[in-house]
């Protein structure tokens, strides 16, 4: 009966968030929408299944996952207080943005959302 009240109150938790956040040892994480979700495991692999299709994480490189509100896990810099040591920096299309470190360094980054490649990890940052 207790385990019944359980999984009750831990469904009742998750329809609260519309996403679920997976989170690799890397730190990468990739978002995926709750809506008709399932989990299935398979060959050393956790399939997360929803109506945009299948999503595959390898189970020895998951370091967590967890319920958000957010549908990425985008971090918020603002101007002049982004410190960059050996960085590089994406556009959100992928493309290298080599000529952005002096504009960093003055604070004078332009507005929007970056991958930055940083100590061997990857992160989403956007700057207002």
């Amino acid at each position: 009966m207790t385990l019944v009240a359980i999984v009750g109150t831990l469904s009742a938790w998750a329809d609260d968030y519309p996403y679920l956040v997976f989170q690799n040892a890397d730190g990468s994480v990739k978002t995926v929408a709750v809506e008709s979700l399932t989990i299935t495991f398979s060959d050393g692999k956790l399939l997360a299944t929803n109506v945009a299709g299948t999503e595959t994480f390898a189970l020895s490189d998951l370091s967590k996952m967890y319920f958000s509100s957010d549908a990425t896990g985008i971090e918020e810099i603002e101007n002049g207080k982004w410190k960059m040591e050996n960085s590089e920096i994406f556009s959100i299309s992928g493309q290298k943005m080599s000529n952005v470190k002096s504009q960093v360094a003055n604070g004078q980054m332009p507005k929007g959302i970056y991958v930055v490649k940083e100590n061997g990890k990857t992160r989403k940052v956007i700057v207002k």
